[in-house]
């Protein structure tokens, strides 16, 4: 069994996620699960953990207003799967 230390309960989030780092690189990731206190996403390129990262997404249900969310946090892990990155991002509050 997995160790969770989430204190929140997530949600399955597979929506597409712009991301950009602290020294103005962006780049593109997939929503893999979300709740109030970060995010898991999936992407092509690796980040440090540690890493200042800001994400912006969509929040609408699909055929819903638009509802964009911009949100700062940092990169609390970042591990290879396949060809892919899973990362979690922290928001800060």
């Amino acid at each position: 069994m997995i160790n969770e230390r989430r204190r929140m309960r997530r949600i399955q989030f597979p929506r597409p996620v712009r991301v950009a780092g602290a020294r103005g690189e962006r780049w593109s990731a997939r929503g893999v699960d979300f709740c109030l206190d970060g995010i898991g996403l999936e992407a092509a390129r690796e980040a440090a953990v540690g890493e200042e990262v800001s994400v912006i997404f969509n929040l609408a249900r699909p055929g819903g207003r638009a509802r964009t969310v911009q949100a700062r946090g940092r990169v609390a892990h970042c591990e290879r799967h396949g060809a892919a990155y899973v990362l979690g991002v922290q928001f800060r509050h």
